[in-house]
């Protein structure tokens, strides 16, 4: 993984994230990472080989779903209509 999926501060950006999960990037494991130590530290991701990967499947449905649904026009649509 190259420095450019981090920001300036070092946070991983959500896009890679997403990208972990819908298109098989592989972000490096690095535990200075803020949002990786977080997601390592309740068991979400693990280290594999120096990768960041989902710990198991019942993670991995879990945030497909998330992210499913967040990047929804639904969704999207049902909170601006929540919020008039």
């Amino acid at each position: 993984m190259s420095g450019k999926k981090f920001n300036s501060t070092g946070r991983c950006e959500p896009k890679r994230h997403y990208m972990l999960l819908f298109s098989g990037d592989q972000i490096t494991f690095n535990k200075l990472n803020p949002v990786i130590d977080i997601a390592s530290m309740f068991g979400f991701v693990k280290n594999l080989d120096g990768k960041v990967v989902v710990s198991n499947r019942i993670f991995e449905t879990i945030l497909y779903n998330f992210f499913t649904e967040v990047s929804s026009s639904i969704y999207k649509a049902g909170v601006a209509d929540k919020n008039k």
